[in-house]
C-alpha cells in the first residue's frame, strides 16, 4: 500500500471508496497511531460531516491510503 500525506493530495471523493486512514493520537504522549476505514467525501478531511460512518472524529487523518486485495 502506499500511503499518502492529506496535506500532498486528497483522496478520491464519493460514496463506496473505502480507504483507509492513518491518524496520531493526540491524547498519548507517545503518539500511538490509530487506524481506521471509512469513505471520504471531500472538503476540509479534519470536519467529521466529511466522512462516512464518522460520526465525531478526535483525531486529525494524516495519512490515507486505497485499500487493496492482499497479493499471494
Amino acid at each position: 500500500m502506499n500511503w499518502i500525506k492529506f496535506t500532498e493530495q486528497f483522496p478520491p471523493v464519493g460514496g463506496g471508496i473505502d480507504i483507509l486512514i492513518a491518524m496520531k493520537n493526540k491524547n498519548m504522549e507517545c503518539g500511538v497511531w490509530l487506524y481506521d476505514i471509512c469513505s471520504y467525501f471531500g472538503g476540509d478531511y479534519t470536519n467529521n460531516d466529511n466522512w462516512d460512518d464518522r460520526k465525531i472524529n478526535y483525531e486529525v487523518p494524516v495519512y490515507w491510503c486505497l485499500i487493496e486485495d492482499p497479493k499471494n
